[in-house]
């Protein structure tokens, strides 16, 4: 199995200017520790199981 910082870890090397959307959960709380660009992260604490309908309608908004 992948660890969930492991992942965030290659991740952070790809992300650019994008916005992050993290649930803070066991997974969220390591890309604390990984961002380099805290400013355009999204941290929906308590949102577990509306994270992706949340960081669906930031990026409508966003692209809007």
């Amino acid at each position: 199995m992948i660890e969930a910082k492991k992942v965030f870890e290659v991740f952070q090397n790809y992300r650019g200017n994008a916005i992050v959307s993290v649930e803070d959960g066991i997974s969220g709380k390591h890309w604390l520790d990984i961002t380099t660009n805290g400013n355009r992260d999204v941290n929906l604490e308590g949102a577990m199981g509306q994270a992706t309908a949340a960081a669906f309608g930031l990026a409508l908004v966003w692209l809007w």
